[in-house]
């Protein structure tokens, strides 16, 4: 008997790094069992787990190949193919909107300088995790750019927007992404009263609160 060839939807898939993408098999025969097995599991995050099924959904870092086995109720190999989903370099400006406090989203969007600012205060933590991954992480990442040796993946330390959207586990950026980043805000500063970047925008008001003025208090009226 001969094997049958599994087809996907997308045929032929791709996204960007660290984005969701669902895969589906177009016209799956319901007596079979699908399992997806990856070729190789290092570049996988947490959210992947070993799949069964007609519909598969991953985020992945890097581009992966998947060998899918549709077998019967006896384990015996029905159908067959393999699919490779082909990762593309997340540009710097998806990053920059990827990788913000999710419950601070909206309001950086909007530019809500005042809200933006009271949040900031009540939340001192994240406030300190924000000054950290800028001034720690990605400036030190820039710094290293020519030199891929001094660089590492980096777990980001909050709830991105991207997270939230991916309904992920966690957001891994690369050491490239960490420079690019850090490159972007800084040729997107303010302009003529507008801060292009809304990495910027927040760093901004983060420094405004902590590090311009740091002896003064402030006070949160309710």
């Amino acid at each position: 008997m001969s094997i049958a060839v599994i087809k996907f939807n997308p045929l032929i898939p791709a996204v960007y790094e660290g984005n969701i993408i669902i895969i589906n098999i177009v016209n799956p025969d319901p007596t079979l069992i699908y399992e997806w097995k990856p070729y190789n599991r290092i570049f996988l995050d947490d959210s992947y787990v070993q799949n069964y099924g007609t519909t598969f959904r991953l985020i992945p870092y890097k581009t992966q190949t998947f060998i899918v086995n549709g077998v019967d109720s006896n384990n015996n190999l029905i159908a067959y193919s393999q699919i490779t989903i082909k990762t593309i370099e997340k540009p710097s400006y998806l990053l920059d909107n990827d990788l913000l406090p999710n419950e601070y989203y909206d309001i950086i969007i909007n530019r809500n300088t005042k809200e933006l600012r009271r949040k900031l205060i009540e939340n001192k933590i994240l406030s300190q995790k924000i000054i950290k991954f800028y001034y720690n992480q990605i400036l030190t990442a820039y710094r290293f750019q020519w030199n891929n040796k001094n660089g590492t993946q980096y777990k980001m330390p909050w709830l991105t927007y991207i997270q939230v959207n991916n309904d992920s586990n966690e957001v891994v950026i690369s050491f490239k992404d960490q420079w690019k980043l850090f490159q972007y805000i800084h040729m997107n500063q303010q302009r003529n009263g507008y801060t292009k970047s809304n990495f910027a925008y927040l760093i901004n008001i983060v420094n405004s609160i902590y590090l311009e003025k740091p002896q003064q208090i402030y006070v949160i009226n309710s």
